[in-house]
Order: structure tokens, then C-alpha cells, then sequence
């Protein structure tokens, strides 16, 4: 059946043997906190909210994909996760208990709220994951290989964009260090991104405000990766068509090209070889200020890849500095902290060699500078 497919997330009991030594390997081979996590906590109406010394940044160590060095293949740098925490730590800025941790993977009944049934059920496929995550290797791999070192990962960063919303609706904002999945859409994925985690995120938040004083009913999204963000655009036309808002900014001559999609964006401004860092950041602060006074959202979830950076192989030559980012960064913080408007960011797209460093560097100057960890 349906709902036994969707739990299994590994393909039968002949496997088990094996996937136990393949989750042994895992944890073997992957990070570890260096402390014990403080505990989670949590309001009268079910919302998740900071335990006395939790900072609001969401990590797990298991957001990182290792296939025994096979994912370095791929040009995304999916271990990237653990290389910004930590630079984070090395600067004193936090300690890795301080970490707010997805205490379990999204389940399969959250993703059905917005992913169809048959596009779960698919993606028990390996071949269609290798579709998805275009990376053709994975077609030749077992499913519970990829279910235990690929699907889990990305189920627990979609849990993680999940408690990103919660605190940032209880705290004010909060950074979710993974995620932006803004291929995925309810149907279907691509370009690595399997499941729509902002749409999930906004959902649940929609769910659980709906009997409070205070509701989630509208979201505005701010998509800086270079790429088309064009699984919002079809989620928003087909699940949310007049309670989200979509801002994004991205190469038109790249990768995908959705058209259909396209027409769920609100504002578009495009990003090409031709764009400077300052014609860039006029535009950015010029379209945050028109977006917000085109449409009052309850929440922003903020999508902040860095595949526009110079060097970047699959930007189209868009040459965007490492110092650009930071300031975009601190701009798309100040405007939602000023309009008193919660604030999730997530991490999305980028795949220059030094993409960590220069997210570790934007996140450490955006806490630091914005006294973040003062609030």
C-alpha cells in the first residue's frame, strides 16, 4: 500500500543486515556534536521556541551527504553544512551545543501535505533520485543506500527549515544552516532538490497559528540563488496562489527556464554577466522596499544562495564579490528586523570551491554586526 511504501524507507527486510552496516560506516565516517545538545522547547500551542542558551540557528550533523567521497562527483558541495558551523565556532562566535537540532527526520504524513502521493512513492526509486538530484550514479546504487545517505540528510534539513519557522515566529528570525530546496515543488524535483521545505515550513506554520491570536496566513518569499527558484513558483500558483509573495532574482539564461512558473513570481530582476556588486545591491534594496509595500507578509523566508558569487561554474559568468554577499545578506536581515517582520533564512545553492567559506564569513558578519546573538 500507499502508506507503507511511504514508511519504508529502505527496500525490505533482505536488506537489513547490510543497511546496518551501512549506518554503522555513516556514523563512523560522519560529524558528531561536541556537546549535548540543550533540550528543545516548546509553547502552549505547539510552536517551537529558544531554550535558555540556544542561539536561533538549526543544524544537524547528518545534514551532511557522504557516499565514501562519490559525492564529490556532484559539483554541490554537500557537505558543506558542517564547514560553516564550523568556521562559526572557530570564531568563538557559538558553541555547537548551542545549536538547535531537528530531534528527529520530517515524517512522511508533513511531506504529503504538500508533496503528492505519487511523487513520494517515486522517489523510492533510485533512478528517479538520480533524476532529481541530477547525478546519474545514484540510478546504480540500492535504494536503502540512498534512503540512509541522501533522503535522510534531506529529511532531516526539511525538518530543520520546519523548526526555522517556528523560532522565527516565536524569536523573531532564525537561519536554518541547509535547506532552500527551491527546485522541489509538490509534484516533482530537480537541480538536487528533493522536497519543497519552505512551502512545508509556511504550511506548518499555517496549521498550527490557525487557531491563535496571532496567524501565519502570508509569506513572502526572497529568492537570491541565480537560478530560477521555479519550485516556489509552482507551489505558490498551485497551493498558495494569493497568500505568498515571490521576489527573486536570478539569471532568465540559465538553468531551468520554467515558464509556467515564472508566473507565479511577483517581481523579477535579472542577474547577468553585466551586473555589478552595486547595481546589484540598488536593485536588491529597491525591490525589498516596493515588495513590502506591494504586500504585508506575516513571515519571510529568505533563500539565500550563493551560486551568484564570481567563479561560480554554473552562474552563467554572473561575478558577484564575497563582500556583495555579506552586505545582501545584512540588507534582506535589516529590512524584515525594521519592518518587524519574522525572518527565516536558508541556505540554498552554490558552487564555487570557495562557497563555504564565503557563507561562513556572510553569516558571521550578519550575526556580529546586526547583534543577532544579542536578541
Amino acid at each position: 500500500s500507499l502508506s507503507l511504501s511511504l514508511n519504508r524507507w529502505t527496500s525490505g527486510k533482505n536488506c537489513l543486515p547490510a543497511l546496518s552496516l551501512f549506518s554503522l560506516l555513516a556514523g563512523l565516517m560522519g560529524a558528531s556534536w561536541s556537546a549535548k545538545p540543550i533540550p528543545n522547547s516548546f509553547s502552549a500551542a505547539g510552536i517551537q521556541r529558544l531554550s535558555p542558551g540556544q542561539v536561533a540557528l538549526v543544524y544537524h550533523p547528518e545534514y551532511n551527504v557522504r557516499f565514501w567521497g562519490l559525492q564529490k562527483l556532484h559539483s554541490f558541495d554537500s557537505c558543506k553544512y558542517e564547514k560553516v558551523v564550523n568556521m562559526l565556532c572557530s570564531r568563538k562566535l557559538l558553541t555547537a551545543h548551542q545549536l538547535v537540532s531537528p530531534e528527529h527526520e520530517v515524517s512522511p504524513e508533513v511531506l504529503l501535505r504538500v508533496h503528492t502521493p505519487q511523487y513520494l512513492q517515486d522517489l523510492n526509486s533510485p533512478r528517479k533520485v538520480a533524476e532529481v538530484c541530477e547525478f546519474p550514479l545514484l540510478a546504480a546504487l540500492p535504494n536503502f543506500v540512498l534512503q540512509s545517505h541522501l533522503m535522510r540528510p534531506n529529511r532531516l534539513q526539511v525538518q530543520g527549515t520546519i523548526c526555522a519557522g517556528e523560532l522565527a515566529w516565536s524569536h523573531g528570525w532564525a537561519i536554518n544552516i541547509g535547506g532552500g530546496m527551491h527546485h522541489a515543488w509538490h509534484g516533482d524535483g530537480g537541480g538536487w532538490c528533493i522536497f519543497s521545505d519552505v512551502f512545508l515550513s509556511f504550511d506548518n506554520l499555517v496549521k498550527k497559528t490557525a487557531t491563535q491570536s496571532r496567524k501565519c496566513t502570508k509569506m513572502m518569499i526572497v529568492d537570491l540563488d541565480v537560478h530560477q527558484g521555479n519550485g516556489f513558483g509552482r507551489d505558490k500558483l498551485q497551493l498558495y496562489p494569493d497568500s505568498v509573495y515571490i521576489l527573486d532574482f536570478h539569471n532568465k539564461s540559465i538553468y531551468p527556464g520554467d515558464r509556467e512558473a515564472f508566473k507565479g513570481i511577483n517581481r523579477f530582476v535579472d542577474v547577468s554577466r553585466s551586473t555589478t556588486d552595486n547595481s546589484y545591491m540598488k536593485a536588491l534594496r529597491s525591490a525589498l522596499d516596493k515588495s513590502l509595500e506591494e504586500f504585508q507578509p506575516d513571515i519571510i523566508f529568505y533563500n539565500a544562495g550563493t551560486d551568484c558569487l564570481a567563479g561560480d561554474p554554473l552562474n552563467g559568468g554572473v561575478g558577484i564579490s564575497a563582500e556583495c554577499i555579506t552586505q545582501r545578506e545584512q540588507a534582506v536581515f535589516s529590512t524584515a528586523l525594521q519592518a518587524k517582520i519574522p525572518i527565516v533564512m536558508v541556505l540554498s545553492g552554490g558552487y564555487a570551491p570557495k562557497n563555504a567559506e564565503v557563507v561562513g564569513n556572510s553569516l558571521a558578519a550578519c550575526l556580529v554586526d546586526l547583534k543577532l546573538l544579542d536578541a
